[in-house]
């Protein structure tokens, strides 16, 4: 079993490090194939305190007036700001941080909001503050988590094992 980030679990496929992994279908070309497991839309999270905590829904418009801390991850990073982009707004970007519980407790503590691909589990930062998950209306782009192979391999039984788990754990409606 092997963790990292996207660039780094897509190198280990193409030399053979990994025979799969659950990620997302970002930067995925034809040398790769994805079997979708989960769908997960985008939400924006604050603080509990935040004036934007009650509502129902959230626009990226209405976000983009408020100071964001932006996931600094590669391929995170391009998501996000790549939603911006196609909606045709521009975020006021304030921080950017790479360590994503540093990031919720910014958020959970005012200093701004971010964009997450799931709700939030526990639903507070590492000091007990706690976030609120607001789903992001309009047109916006949900990731898939799903595992990704090199085209053509044929699973080993610990890849097909660890493919039925992720299967059984991901696909029956989770609530992301």
């Amino acid at each position: 079993m092997h963790t990292g980030d996207q660039p780094t679990l897509l190198r280990w496929l193409e030399d053979a490090t990994i025979d799969v992994a659950l990620t997302y279908d970002l930067a995925l070309d034809a040398s790769l194939s994805s079997t979708p497991l989960a769908t997960f839309p985008v939400y924006a999270l604050v603080g509990a305190g935040h004036p934007l905590a009650r509502r129902r829904s959230v626009t990226l418009g209405r976000l983009a007036r408020e100071p964001l801390v932006l996931l600094d991850l590669p391929l995170s990073r391009e998501y996000f700001l790549d939603l911006y982009r196609k909606a045709g707004v521009e975020p006021v970007v304030d921080r950017r941080v790479s360590d994503p519980e540093l990031l919720r407790s910014l958020v959970a503590n005012g200093f701004g909001y971010t964009l997450a691909n799931a709700k939030p589990i526990p639903t507070a930062s590492v000091d007990g503050m706690p976030l609120v998950a607001i789903p992001v209306s309009g047109t916006t782009r949900a990731l898939v988590a799903g595992l990704v192979r090199r085209a053509g391999a044929v699973p080993t039984l610990t890849a097909a094992a660890f493919a039925d788990v992720c299967a059984a754990v991901l696909a029956p409606g989770l609530d992301a």
